[in-house]
């Protein structure tokens, strides 16, 4: 089981020295204490699982894929993990019994969605990340993988972190054929973009895999992403789809486009020169950078009704980044999420108490200050303060 005391402990990473590998592009492996059990991660895994085994369940999250050799299997039924497996190596050793010849693995993505406790340790071991390379501008992306995989040699676009939390990843480099570096329980395999790599998992693995953007293209769809989740959705008229002709149709032969597209693509323009684009922009950084990129992020819970009387405390590794947003106000981000703040002296107060940590009451926080009071319960419906004592973080229980 997964102690207080081990959580606690620091990883032990030379970070200097991956910054260097992440820049050079060459394979690295360190030693490092994981933000993650091998126990809590099969327990999650089970729990994710149990809707999926009448059949693998699409576009959602955490998304749950079986995979025997490089066939995907849709349907796995009895082969998900269950209660019958006490640990993830009884599972791990019935998957090898059924198929003692191929490669049978498990591969969930975004797994930390349904631990926020778990997404919030993984996210506190990004902190580090950041301050040497820098906060991707495209999400990072998680996967828990358990039992024997192989995935084919390409050239990836993006770079990887592979923590083994049982058994053992080994990396391949496809041009020469030489296996680069072998990973098990208590290291860090760094695998880069670029080159051509072969990635194995041995028939115990249990790992977590961390995917660091590097591709800059899609930087350009993330500002693209953002303005289409801010412009009205438009109806064609007629609700056709809007179709180009096949010949020009102006005036000097050229082609024109539908009025609906023309249209968005004049706002898309007015959007990026003016001011609007820039605030969206702030908010969506700012919140992608309180959670180091580490995403989809813990949804928010409802804000609460604080007491005078009552007692919240600071979670570590949350803390709230802040950018001006204009006349009097100010954006504060924390896991993920952004508040508008009056910029007055008595929110600079609260943000500075609370960044110094500890336990507080709500009435030294915030006084009789009403405007407060709404602050802090929004910090707690995002997890930035939590209610002082044996009160779970997220939905599932534990301490970040």
């Amino acid at each position: 089981m997964e102690t207080a005391a081990a959580r606690a402990q620091p990883a032990q990473l030379d970070w200097s020295r991956l910054a260097s590998c992440h820049r050079s592009e060459t394979p690295g492996l360190f030693r490092v204490v994981a933000p993650w059990s091998a126990d809590a991660a099969y327990r999650l895994a089970i729990a994710i699982c149990r809707p999926s085994r009448a059949g693998i369940r699409f576009f959602t999250l955490p998304a749950v894929r079986f995979f025997v050799g490089q066939a995907e299997i849709r349907a796995p039924g009895a082969l998900l993990p269950d209660e019958r497996d006490v640990s993830g190596e009884d599972y791990l050793r019935r998957l090898q019994a059924w198929a003692p010849d191929e490669a049978v693995s498990l591969e969930i993505e975004a797994p930390l969605i349904a631990d926020v406790a778990a997404w919030m340790r993984v996210r506190n071991f990004l902190w580090a990340w950041c301050a040497h390379l820098g906060c991707p501008a495209r999400p990072i992306v998680a996967h828990l993988l358990l039992g024997r995989y192989r995935r084919e040699a390409i050239a990836h676009r993006d770079a990887a972190l592979i923590f083994p939390l049982s058994g053992q990843v080994a990396l391949t480099c496809a041009r020469s054929g030489h296996q680069v570096a072998v990973a098990g329980a208590g290291a860090l395999l760094y695998r880069p973009c670029g080159e051509a790599w072969q990635e194995t998992g041995d028939a115990g693995c249990i790992a977590l895999r961390l995917t660091m953007p590097r591709h800059r293209v899609g930087a350009t769809r993330e500002l693209l992403d953002l303005f289409a989740s801010l412009v009205p959705t438009e109806r064609p008229d007629g609700d056709a789809v809007p179709s180009l002709p096949v010949r020009g149709t102006g005036a000097d032969g050229a082609l024109e486009l539908p009025a609906m597209l023309a249209r968005n693509a004049d706002a898309l323009g007015a959007w990026v020169a003016g001011a609007s684009a820039d605030l969206a922009d702030s908010v969506h950084r700012l919140a992608r950078a309180s959670a180091c990129a580490l995403e989809p992020v813990p949804g928010r819970l409802a804000s609460p009704t604080l007491a005078s009387g009552d007692r919240v405390r600071t979670v570590p590794g949350a803390r709230i980044l802040e950018v001006p947003a204009g006349a009097g106000a100010r954006l504060w981000a924390v896991n993920g999420h952004t508040l508008a703040v009056d910029d007055t002296p008595a929110s600079g107060a609260l943000r500075e108490t609370l960044a110094r940590g500890g336990a507080w009451s709500v009435d030294a926080l915030c006084g009789a200050d009403a405007v407060l009071r709404t602050v802090l319960a929004q910090l707690q419906s995002v997890r930035g303060v939590v209610p002082d004592g044996p009160a779970a973080v997220g939905n599932r229980d534990g301490e970040p």
